[in-house]
């Protein structure tokens, strides 16, 4: 068992409310092989915790450390990704803080550990700064969580896997996204611009419609 325990600067109140939300969020049906769904939560004086059951894995901010990684893990990776994300939104739930570190890279599969913390937060009206590449224009304005968000974080995080830089914005593309032998260049431009476009409704539905999107990329470069 993995347990998160938060505490810095909390209140008294602000703990307990946060236990609620926790509590809460274990109770929503997160049962996918991709989620690392939380089982558990309550509180310990100004702390709450969140109780996990521990994965044998590597987080990708550690695997990312080696450098770019081959395309057809990466597919895997994000689809594994994208339908969790999916998943997990269709029962309103999103993760709102995509970072590297909250993707597990197992031996046959790949997780998401965190959905639904940061609105647990937002329900207990504890302000958490949402930083990095990864955050998405709105999540930097600090607005509400949603599932374009978690787009915008996984294509930055995609581009990243792809090129060993996270690409934070549509006006990196052209300095970063550079041909990869097995894609179609274009067509992988097109695919991240359109999931970094700082308008929510310019990006792709789904997850799984980002996923699917990279995964015509190989498909056209390797039929020709």
């Amino acid at each position: 068992m993995a347990v998160k325990v938060f505490d810095q600067g909390l209140t008294a109140e602000q703990a307990a409310a946060l236990a609620q939300a926790l509590t809460r969020l274990c109770e929503a049906p997160l049962n996918h092989p991709s989620i690392v769904a939380p089982h558990g939560a309550g509180l310990n004086g100004n702390s709450a915790w969140l109780a996990e059951p521990y994965v044998d894995a590597t987080p990708l901010d550690r695997v990312l450390k080696r450098g770019p990684q081959p395309v057809a893990d990466v597919l895997l990776r994000v689809t594994h990704v994208a339908g969790a994300l999916d998943f997990a939104a269709a029962a309103g739930i999103y993760h709102g803080a995509l970072h590297p570190r909250d993707i597990l890279i197992g031996v046959d599969r790949t997780l998401v550990t965190g959905l639904g913390v940061a609105q647990a937060l937002a329900q207990a009206d504890i302000d958490v700064a949402v930083t990095g590449a990864a955050a998405s224009p709105q999540r930097a304005l600090d607005l509400p969580v949603s599932r374009p968000h978690d787009i915008f974080a996984l294509a930055t995080i995609t581009g990243e896997m792809l090129y060993g830089r996270p690409i934070v914005d549509r006006a990196a593309l052209t300095a970063i996204v550079t041909p990869i032998t097995g894609l179609d260049h274009q067509r992988l431009r097109d695919v991240l611009a359109r999931s970094l476009a700082d308008d929510p409704a310019e990006r792709p539905a789904t997850a799984l419609e980002f996923a699917e999107g990279l995964q015509r990329c190989m498909l056209d470069a390797t039929s020709n």
